[in-house]
């Protein structure tokens, strides 16, 4: 394993970095995430048609946002092969597998989480296919586990927070909260979707890092 504090330190450079030149994407993606989730919560939750529609635009918005951080990701981000098709299949693939740890037992899923974290950017700069996007994760974050689980705290928590607000929201804040007010969703969703961009841009600065660390010289971030 590599050194961890040296890993950590290439980690948070890279989000800082990555995430100052896509703020405006990162920005875009929870602002339109938050305003679509919400009014779909607060005006045809129980339309599933339309729930889902809107399921899978906001899931296209995040690949939009894979792309931009792709292209101002530097070398690693300057030819781009992987499609919205083989994103969405990643997603499946990945998603059902860390959604069953969680069940489980929370900590398998948040591992399989972490593994897979660069796989989406391996897809989408490698063109490979979707299993093998996730082999080249697994592989390449054997040496960064303790960093990458470290750095993955902080969305994941964001994650919880949203959780158990929508769950105390719909089953504890009845005195508390007028059952007919909309604020609760625009409050889940915002951390909700704080939490999928935060991922998002997390995944492409460890593969980031992963790449530099495998080319010579290996740069540095400033």
């Amino acid at each position: 394993m590599r050194d961890l504090s040296h890993t950590q330190s290439l980690l948070i450079a890279a989000q800082q970095q990555i995430g100052r030149l896509g703020a405006l994407a990162i920005a875009g993606y929870v602002a339109a995430a938050t305003a679509i989730y919400s009014v779909a919560d607060s005006y045809y939750y129980n339309e599933d048609s339309l729930y889902w529609l809107t399921a899978i635009f906001v899931w296209g918005l995040g690949y939009l946002l894979l792309v931009h951080l792709m292209r101002v990701n530097g070398p690693a981000g300057e030819q781009h092969f992987g499609g919205v098709g083989g994103y969405f299949a990643l997603g499946l693939f990945a998603g059902i597998a860390i959604v069953v740890g969680v069940i489980l037992f929370i900590i398998p899923g948040l591992y399989l989480m972490m593994r897979w974290l660069p796989a989406y950017a391996r897809y989408q700069h490698a063109g490979t296919d979707v299993v093998g996007a996730m082999r080249w994760s697994w592989e390449h974050t054997e040496d960064i586990q303790l960093a990458l689980f470290l750095a993955l705290i902080g969305p994941v928590l964001m994650l919880a927070a949203a959780l158990t607000f929508s769950i105390a929201n719909a089953f504890y804040l009845h005195d508390i909260i007028d059952p007919t007010s909309i604020w609760p969703f625009w409050v889940i969703n915002l951390l909700s979707s704080l939490s999928v961009a935060w991922t998002q841009l997390l995944g492409v600065a460890a593969y980031r890092v992963i790449q530099r660390h495998h080319s010579v010289p290996v740069e540095t971030f400033e």
